[in-house]
């Protein structure tokens, strides 16, 4: 404990390191435990475990959003890893051994890319993550022609190009809104949003808003939209799509896996200005899309995610069972 607040006075990132002091405690403590579940990215706890991948922990070159002061050369890069992975035991991951699981489709093709260039074939199981939490189901007529727009604001969200795609759909009779909520998460380009919401009264920033707030406003909202590319998965997408908005996204990344409907995903911005366009127009398009994004959204409650894990964790003891004879494999319950 004395170690995890010293760590969190230091002035900078070191997420790895912390995942590595983490290895080496949790290493102490499996052998009490019937199963080690890691929901962060590979881990070693020195036996096999579940671990829960988000993006591969080892890949490179990073995506820009996860790069930090290590990153400022290859030899200070090389050094800091070497070091955590030394730390934490993080070299011998057991891969061949551990239940590998990726929270969608898009990291799973990562993870097999990543390690089968250092010559281990890897085949991740997909479980996507839940969207928590309780949305009021409100209908089409009384929900506003408002846009609505999630995440930490941040270069990789790629904000600007939402206003760009509502503000050329109002050049072409569209009386949108875009509603912009998240957290400062990069000064620079905050103060780029501000200055633009400033400028425009379809356009609004919300900042830290509660959990309440933010529901209420997704479930009174007629669309979403995500622009980042290569998104992991796309928790806002999932959450815009519970709250009953018809959500936009790139077909690249995680969010196609969410939304699943080839009219609500689009290749930059001119093709997301023609299919919003396409959907706002036609009453028989949108109705059809209502109906399939409830049932997917169905697909990612936390009783069907909970459920899936059952399941997979059941196999898990299963199959540890069997390596040790004579033993028996405790009930996941």
């Amino acid at each position: 404990e004395s170690l995890t607040r010293a760590i969190d006075l230091l002035p900078m990132s070191v997420s790895l390191f912390k995942s590595a002091c983490l290895c080496r405690r949790a290493q102490r403590m499996a052998p009490d435990f019937d199963v080690v579940v890691g929901a962060s990215n590979e881990i070693n706890v020195g036996r096999p475990c579940i671990q829960y991948v988000h993006y591969p922990r080892f890949r490179f070159p990073r995506p820009s959003v996860d790069r930090r002061w290590y990153n400022a050369s290859q030899w200070s890069r090389r050094a800091y890893y070497e070091a955590c992975q030394s730390l934490g035991g993080l070299r011998h991951v057991r891969l061949g051994e551990n239940l590998t699981l990726a929270n969608s489709n898009y990291v799973a093709r990562l993870i097999r890319e990543h390690y089968a260039a250092h010559g281990v074939e890897l085949s991740p199981i997909v479980l996507h993550p839940p969207t928590a939490g309780d949305f009021r189901c409100v209908s089409w007529n009384e929900r506003a022609d408002r846009v609505l727009m999630i995440g930490r604001i941040s270069r990789e969200k790629r904000l600007v190009d939402a206003i760009e795609i509502v503000w050329r759909l109002r050049q072409r009779g569209c009386k949108l809104s875009l509603d912009i909520v998240g957290i400062n998460d990069d000064d620079e380009y905050y103060r780029r949003i501000a200055a633009q919401s400033r400028c425009h009264d379809w356009l609004r920033l919300h900042e830290n808003l509660t959990r309440e707030e933010l529901t209420r406003l997704a479930s009174s909202s007629r669309y979403g939209l995500h622009c980042m590319r290569g998104e992991h998965f796309g928790m806002a997408v999932a959450e815009m799509q519970r709250a009953g908005c018809l959500v936009f996204a790139p077909r690249d990344g995680g969010c196609k896996e969410i939304l699943g409907d080839s009219e609500l995903l689009f290749d930059g911005v001119e093709d997301a200005v023609e299919r919003m366009i396409q959907v706002i127009d036609q009453s028989a398009i949108r109705s059809r899309l209502q109906r399939s994004q409830h049932a997917k959204s169905l697909e990612l409650t936390s009783e069907a995610f909970c459920h899936r894990f059952r399941e997979l964790l059941d196999r898990f003891l299963a199959q540890r069972a069997e390596q040790a004879p004579g033993t028996h494999a405790p009930s996941a319950d």
